[in-house]
């Protein structure tokens, strides 16, 4: 029963998320916002909600080791597993370098941030003030700088026309879906997690963040297919920074949250090494079918390494 419960909070959390996603878009139109403003927020917050619903629910159940690992968790599936199927299954891939050199710059500090707040083993006010602060730069960054990616977004979520009421509701009811479906995540994941044995660590990585990463890996699929190849590393990246920084951050405002990183330390290495290695590979344009075989590699082994450690 747990097991039927998780997998349909999954998909209350990722369609809850969804419909904020193009809910707000329709309701920001309505306000006269500034469609490059919608853009890049929603290119920049929309992708990490679940992310953000799960983390939340679990410091709020004070526990902390969960939520850090579905941060590093994501962020590890989204660089392997979701970014090597675009390198993988995309005929060809013509982006902007500049864009995404300035994006790598900020993939980098957000890591950096990351990981300095979380050596001290507890998230102090300053600690998620600097990491919001920094998520609001990142923000305006996107404002000026991403202006031909938002259109291309903009253009994908705005396809259904609501109208304000519709809007309003439709806010209302995905933000319920995706707090509801966070809550039963996290506890059918905890009774799920007794019969086989799981701490809190391999709950948040294997269980949630890989279930929260499968439904994004068939949007990223449908995105080659459309040739939307920007829009998928664009939101990759973008969810990466979202989930360093302002996801740890809003949780960390809820709940104090308490961590020791020493029993994680091959976790936050491949957290590293792939988030570089996708750097390199933004920086150099090396979107090569052989540079995704390496990035399934280490995906294969950051799994391997988690089932020997259960």
């Amino acid at each position: 029963m747990d097991f039927v419960i998780f997998v349909l909070s999954m998909a209350l959390l990722v369609g809850g998320a969804d419909i904020v996603i193009r809910a707000s878009h329709s309701l920001a139109l309505k306000l006269n916002i500034s469609e490059f403003i919608i853009g890049a927020s929603l290119i920049a917050l929309g992708t990490s909600l679940p992310q953000i619903a799960t983390v939340s629910a679990s410091v709020m159940d004070n526990r902390g080791d969960m939520a850090i690992s579905i941060i590093i968790g994501s962020n590890i599936f989204n660089l392997t597993l979701l970014f090597a199927t675009i390198l993988l299954l995309s005929k060809k891939i013509n982006i902007s370098k500049e864009f995404f050199i300035k994006n790598s710059f900020w993939l980098i500090a957000s890591l950096s941030l990351f990981i300095l707040v979380l050596l001290d083993k507890t998230i102090s006010t300053l600690d998620y003030s600097i990491l919001i602060i920094f998520m609001i730069a990142y923000i305006r960054f996107l404002f000026h700088d991403a202006k031909d990616i938002d259109k291309e977004f903009i253009k994908d979520i705005s396809k259904t026309k609501l109208t304000f009421s519709k809007s309003i509701f439709l806010s209302i009811i995905g933000v319920l879906s995706t707090i509801f479906g966070a809550f039963f995540i996290v506890d059918s994941a905890i009774n799920i997690a007794n019969i086989f044995k799981l701490n809190d660590w391999e709950i948040g990585i294997i269980m949630i963040s890989l279930g929260i990463s499968l439904p994004q890996l068939l949007l990223t699929i449908l995105a080659i297919y459309k040739s939307k190849v920007e829009i998928a590393i664009g939101n990759i990246i973008s969810s990466n920074i979202a989930n360093s920084t302002i996801v740890l951050g809003i949780s960390a405002i809820l709940h104090p949250i308490k961590i020791d990183l020493t029993h994680h330390i091959f976790d936050i290495s491949t957290m590293i090494i792939s988030t570089i290695f996708v750097t390199i590979i933004l920086i150099t344009k090396s979107y090569t079918r052989a540079i995704s075989i390496v990035m399934f590699l280490i995906l294969a082994l950051f799994i391997d390494n988690l089932i020997r450690n259960i």
